[in-house]
């Protein structure tokens, strides 16, 4: 279930990346010089936050998810960080984009996907996990952290392989960034149009 759900995920954020790239190529951002270098700058910070939170969730779910019930670190906080700081992400790569049209619409689009996986997850996990999965729901917001619910044991054990793939896939919310900066040099040089200004 979980390789399948995988699949579409990966299937879907790539059709939403081209749309968005071409909507990126003919737009231009309405909004005074100071607000888009801070849209980019935000934009940056959160997207360093969604790959510090994804990789530090990776240490402890790597290798055991599906396997084993996870509670502790960012789990004891939200049942699902690694979706929420995929959702950062996203807001970041939106505020990159300096485009807040765009990136509001980025954040309600994934928003909706993973609120879908989730509830498919959600339903596998109930049936392998049965009591223990349904008090940890009664206990544990399901996509918006409560930070002081952190608990952590003194030692947890990681697997070198897991976070290794997490820190290749981390290294993709970083290419936005020069996408756009390319974007916005074609067209300070006039060499790709831009058709509509976009708040």
């Amino acid at each position: 279930m979980a390789e399948k759900l995988n699949k579409n995920r990966i299937r879907d954020t790539r059709l939403i990346a081209i749309v968005a790239i071409l909507v990126f190529l003919f737009t231009e951002p309405r909004a005074p010089h100071w607000l888009h270098e801070f849209s980019e700058f935000l934009g940056f910070m959160l997207v360093i936050v969604c790959v510090l939170g994804r990789l530090y969730a990776t240490t402890f779910i790597g290798g055991v998810k599906n396997h084993k019930l996870m509670t502790d670190g960012p789990f004891a906080m939200v049942r699902n960080p690694l979706y929420f700081f995929s959702l950062v992400g996203v807001a970041g790569v939106g505020l990159m984009s300096t485009r807040i049209t765009v990136a509001l619409a980025l954040l309600g689009i994934f928003y909706i996907i993973f609120d879908r996986m989730i509830t498919r997850e959600e339903k596998f996990l109930k049936e392998k996990f049965g009591k223990d999965y349904k008090a940890y729901c009664a206990a544990t917001p399901r996509l918006w952290p409560d930070f002081k619910k952190y608990t952590a044991p003194d030692v947890i054990e990681v697997r070198p392989q897991y976070v290794l793939n997490a820190v290749k896939d981390c290294t993709f919310w970083f290419l936005p960034y020069f996408v756009f900066e390319l974007i916005d040099w074609l067209h300070a040089t006039g060499n790709l149009p831009v058709l509509v200004l976009l708040p």
